[in-house]
């Protein structure tokens, strides 16, 4: 199917002209279902006022991404979809990395104080799937697709190396894992686009590409040799 726009990852969008709208930048997780619902939820005002968000983000390491796209593609989208939620300008981003693993935990704060936390693990032993999950707090409840117990939604624990995964207790024998829903975001986002729902530009992209490098505390000749590359 051919696009009368470009489609651009995030990275590539912080460095085009903010006020430009000839291309789209690729945010998939705007279209992912929960999000949309919790976006819902607090324009309606169902529970409340969101005071906080958590995204738990894993993978096993076969399917790990490159250090670039775990950064400025999983976490950037992350932030976006936080921001999204939100509702308000990014204040601040404290990053905590693993050394040479794709293996973080960062915490963002919004100007309207809402805060964001993200796990995100690409380390998993190779026999488990991806689980991405959120739970957004608001004052009167909260929203989430995270189970209440379990690992995957089930009683009991998880024994996982490289080459198996069992489960110890397991109620159900024919429960399904929750599977890779980024494919059905992305999906969604080509589908917007198309029918002209999804927003054009740059987005947020450069504040949170800036913010990313900043807590990474990234030196000014390291962020110019990522933009050569992305481009």
């Amino acid at each position: 199917m051919k696009y009368e726009k470009t489609i651009v990852l995030p990275l590539t969008a912080s460095q085009m002209d903010a006020g430009g709208l000839d291309f789209y930048t690729a945010y998939p997780l705007r279209e992912w279902g929960l999000v949309k619902r919790i976006r819902q939820m607090s324009k309606s005002n169902t529970c409340g006022e969101l005071c906080s968000l958590r995204f738990t983000w894993q993978k096993p390491k076969k399917d790990a991404s490159d250090e670039q796209s775990f950064l400025y593609e999983t976490l950037a989208g992350l932030i976006d979809a936080a921001w999204l939620l939100a509702n308000a300008p990014l204040a601040t981003l404290h990053i905590e990395r693993v050394p040479e693993k794709n293996n973080l935990f960062a915490l963002a704060m919004f100007e309207n104080e809402v805060a964001a936390e993200f796990e995100l693990n690409e380390c998993l032993p190779d026999s488990m799937p991806a689980t991405h999950f959120i739970k957004a707090n608001f004052k009167n409840g909260h929203i989430t697709n995270q189970p209440l117990v379990g690992h995957f939604n089930e009683e009991g624990s998880i024994l996982a190396n490289d080459s198996e995964m069992r489960r110890m207790v397991i109620e159900n024998p024919d429960w399904d894992d929750c599977g890779d829903e980024i494919k059905t975001c992305e999906r969604a986002m080509m589908h917007a686009i198309e029918q002209g729902t999804y927003p054009m530009g740059a987005l947020h992209s450069t504040e949170i590409i800036n913010a990313i490098n900043y807590a990474l505390g990234l030196q000014e000749a390291e962020i110019i040799n990522i933009i050569r590359k992305a481009v």
